[in-house]
């Protein structure tokens, strides 16, 4: 039963369901050995009623909801409406690349709306800078989405999708609403994808490779992603690199009353590692990698891990060590990541795959060193020890070699490599390049 339970949840990767909550929902599949799978719809709905609650309590704009679809489906369709597909709206790095495509399009003269498969904290981001979004239904996680909607809901996303006389789909778990639905107009895809995503995809090789028939154009975001793509589909398509781009940062915004990070200690290097903590992310194998250095080696250094946990066994892990050496600070605004990044020495990034991680960005362009492993997009704009770091992936000796030498480094040298590293932002992930790059498909609307 337990096997069955992993073989469904292997394909959930959202911070609002943890270990803690699989442990729980087993609890009660013991109970129900002749329905588990009708046991563990009801109790992700639970779980997700309980754990995504907005803030203010204001409405939630559900295209189950009639008047909400209506009133969408009022707009008259021009050719400057853009409906972008997102399948979840949490913090990590592609719904935060598809909401700073959105705000590319408004600033190009596009209406861009948000179709989100999933609620989550970025919704109130985008609707508070005048892009709407609308959710499908959010209390299911979308693994299952096909699954359980309701004819009414199918017919009103399919309505929606004819609305719009172009749509762009965010992520090749999108595929998914192109296998399902009717999709005649013009439209593109943005691949973000490690290999791990197109393990866990629901629908078979040959309907993702139907499905991406219908696509106008498939935009890459760069050679990684590009490399596992092409192995999927056989190199069945042609492919434009489109990186993302990252507003300009602003670490020290905020005034010191409304600063809510801590004071660091200055007698130690202090050294970022932010994201959803899992395997994928190589947690372990940092977690390892400390248990390395001599004791003089972790006097001198000071880990913040910024980022839920996906896994029960890390959450355990991340609680229990030594608060001196690595300091967990779980699930944090962006806001606050990027006020902690700034106060950094260096960014370290150990993922297993990843194809183009949006907070080694973000330290590039704070000029904070990063230090990241050679299964990233990243670590191909890397010059070694020049503008930044790269060492083995799944290496637990080359990870803590990699930190000895971020210890060792001058503040200085360190100073220089994050300087450099700035030109690798500068070069590939302004706003500027991304909004020319984009303009290539969505040319400026006169005003």
């Amino acid at each position: 039963m337990y096997n069955n339970y992993k073989n469904i949840a292997k394909a959930i990767h959202i911070p609002y369901f943890s270990d803690d909550d699989i442990h729980e929902a087993i609890r009660l599949f013991r109970r129900n050995n002749g329905s588990l799978y009708h046991t563990y719809l009801l109790r992700i709905k639970a779980i997700l009623h309980r754990k995504i609650k907005r803030i203010d309590q204001r409405k939630i704009n559900l295209l189950s909801d009639n008047k909400y679809a209506e009133r969408l489906l009022a707009i008259s369709a021009k050719n400057n409406e853009v409906l972008l597909v997102s399948h979840e709206m949490t913090l990590t790095g592609a719904p935060r690349a598809l909401l700073t495509l959105g705000h590319t399009l408004k600033m190009l003269g596009y209406k861009p709306t948000i179709l989100a498969l999933q609620d989550g904290p970025l919704t109130i981001e985008a609707e508070n800078t005048g892009i709407p979004v609308c959710i499908t239904n959010s209390d299911i996680l979308y693994p299952l989405i096909s699954n359980i909607h309701t004819e009414k809901e199918k017919n009103i996303i399919q309505r929606v999708i004819d609305h719009f006389p172009c749509i762009i789909y965010n992520t090749i778990i999108s595929v998914d609403i192109l296998h399902n639905f009717i999709n005649n107009n013009k439209s593109y895809i943005w691949i973000h994808e490690a290999a791990l995503c197109y393990k866990y995809l629901r629908i078979s090789h040959d309907e993702i490779v139907k499905a991406l028939k219908k696509i106008t154009n498939i935009w890459i975001v760069g050679e990684l992603a590009r490399k596992t793509f092409n192995t999927f589909t056989s190199n069945a398509f042609h492919t434009d690199n489109l990186l993302y781009g990252i507003p300009s940062l602003s670490p020290d915004s905020n005034s010191k009353k409304n600063d809510t990070t801590p004071t660091l200690s200055q007698n130690k290097i202090n050294i970022l590692f932010s994201g959803m903590m899992g395997q994928r992310k190589g947690t372990y194998l940092l977690l390892d990698a400390v248990k390395q250095l001599s004791e003089d080696e972790k006097s001198k250094i000071q880990i913040h891990i910024i980022g839920g946990s996906l896994e029960h066994k890390i959450t355990r892990l991340l609680n229990a060590a030594d608060s001196n050496v690595i300091k967990w600070w779980g699930m944090q605004s962006h806001d606050f990541v990027i006020a902690m990044m700034g106060k950094m020495q260096a960014l370290i990034c150990p993922s297993l795959d990843d194809p183009m991680p949006i907070v080694c960005t973000e330290a590039f362009q704070l000029g904070i060193p990063v230090a990241t492993s050679d299964a990233t997009g990243t670590a191909a704009l890397i010059t070694q020890d020049v503008d930044g770091m790269v060492f083995k992936a799944d290496d637990v000796n080359a990870l803590a070699e990699t930190l000895r030498k971020l210890i060792n480094l001058s503040p200085e040298k360190l100073k220089a490599i994050g300087h450099a590293g700035m030109n690798i932002y500068k070069e590939n992930f302004t706003m500027e390049i991304f909004s020319r790059n984009l303009s290539r498909y969505f040319p400026a609307i006169p005003k």
